[in-house]
């Protein structure tokens, strides 16, 4: 938690995550992109603070369902792909 606020922390070698955590500092200013908080750099890993995602990650929401057998119907695959370009902006 921080500041009350439910967050995600993704812990990764500072060697693997590149560009990563600035853009997500970046585009975390969208209102169509999880926020991110702040990132942690201890010369060795990166933590990366973020908005805690109510379902998850996409491409965790998108596996469960191919996994089950059942798609997401193509309105809702519309309104993820609008949002993510929204996002680009």
């Amino acid at each position: 938690r921080w500041c009350g606020q439910p967050v995600a922390v993704l812990r990764m070698a500072k060697a693997d995550c590149g560009a990563e955590p600035a853009l997500c500092v970046q585009a975390g200013r969208s209102p169509n992109v999880v926020k991110c908080f702040g990132l942690t750099d201890d010369g060795t890993r990166v933590q990366l603070i973020s908005e805690l995602a109510a379902h998850g990650s996409l491409d965790n929401v998108l596996m469960v369902a191919e996994d089950r057998g059942a798609p997401l119907p193509s309105p809702v695959l519309l309104e993820i792909a609008l949002q993510s370009a929204m996002g680009m902006q």
